[in-house]
C-alpha cells in the first residue's frame, strides 16, 4: 500500500510541481527525449495505429473487469474503494509514464522566447518579402534536387521539369500570404 501511496504522489507532484525551465530545455528535450524518440519512434511506426490509444483503452478495459471482479468476490462498497484505489495507481503510473516520454515536451519553453521574434515584424510586406524568397530558392534549386528524379514520377504540384514558377504565379503566393486569415498579435 506504501508504494502505491508514493506512485500516486510522485504522479501528483509531476503535474502540478514546475521544472527549471532550463533543466527542461537542456537536459531533457536535447538529451533524454532525443533518444527516447530514436528508439519508440520506429517502433511505433510499425503499426498503423496510435500506440498511447491502445494502452488507453486496454488501461481502461483492465481496470472495468478488475473492478468487476473485485466487486462480485469483496461486495460492492469494498470491491468499489479497491477498484478505486487500484484504478488510482494505474492512472499514476500511466501519466508518468507519459510524462516520462512525452508530457515534458509541454513544458518547454515556447520557440517566442527562444528565437528572436518579434510579432510586429510580420507585416503583410514581410511576409511578402520572405515568400518571393523562398519562391526563388525553390526556383534556383529545382533542377539539382530533381536531377536524379524519373520524369515519370515527378509530382504533378509543382513546376514542369525545367520550368521554374512564372511570376504571376510568384505573385499569386504572394498575394495570398500578404492576407492571411489569422493574425499574431
Amino acid at each position: 500500500m506504501i508504494l502505491r501511496i508514493c506512485v500516486v504522489m510522485v504522479a501528483a507532484a509531476a503535474a502540478v510541481a514546475p521544472l527549471p525551465p532550463w533543466w527542461v530545455e537542456r537536459v531533457y528535450s536535447t538529451s533524454i527525449y532525443p533518444a527516447i524518440q530514436r528508439t519508440i519512434t520506429p517502433l511505433s511506426n510499425l503499426v498503423p495505429l496510435a500506440l498511447l490509444d491502445v494502452a488507453v483503452a486496454m488501461l481502461l478495459a483492465a481496470i472495468v473487469v478488475l473492478s468487476v471482479r473485485r466487486v462480485r468476490r469483496s461486495g460492492v462498497l469494498a470491491g468499489m474503494v479497491r477498484g478505486a484505489v487500484v484504478a488510482l495507481t494505474w492512472s499514476a503510473v500511466f501519466y508518468l509514464w507519459f510524462f516520462a516520454l512525452w508530457g515534458l515536451n509541454y513544458r518547454r519553453v515556447p520557440l517566442t522566447a527562444r528565437l528572436d521574434y518579434d510579432g510586429a515584424r510580420v507585416t503583410p510586406e514581410a511576409v511578402a518579402s520572405f515568400t518571393g524568397a523562398a519562391v526563388g530558392i525553390v526556383n534556383r534549386e529545382y533542377s539539382a534536387a530533381h536531377a536524379s528524379r524519373n520524369a515519370a514520377s515527378r509530382a504533378s504540384t509543382g513546376p514542369s521539369p525545367g520550368r521554374t514558377w512564372s511570376s504571376s504565379e510568384a505573385a499569386g503566393w504572394r498575394r495570398r500570404a500578404a492576407r492571411p486569415a489569422w493574425r499574431c498579435e
